[in-house]
């Protein structure tokens, strides 16, 4: 089921245009864990993670094992949301 999200919201997730501009044809699947309070996003019809690469921005860039990127982890997204 689809969710709208508000303009607030939007404007907080500015931050992942680049990821977006990196997504498949096929588009990303996204699954936003409140309690732990991440955010995946996983490119559709990538291969499962099995690297993953922390960044100083407490974002996790995750690729497969031929090194094609597939998804992003994305940490403390609710703090990203209020700046």
């Amino acid at each position: 089921m689809a969710k709208v999200l508000s303009r607030e919201v939007c404007r907080g997730l500015a931050y992942l245009s680049p990821i977006f501009d990196q997504a498949p044809p096929d588009g990303i699947h996204l699954h936003f864990d409140k309690e732990a309070d991440v955010m995946y996003l996983h490119f559709c019809g990538a291969k499962d993670a099995s690297i993953s690469e922390h960044t100083a921005g407490d974002i996790l860039v995750e690729y497969d094992e031929d090194d094609n990127l597939v998804g992003y982890t994305i940490l403390h997204v609710s703090s990203r949301l209020r700046g």
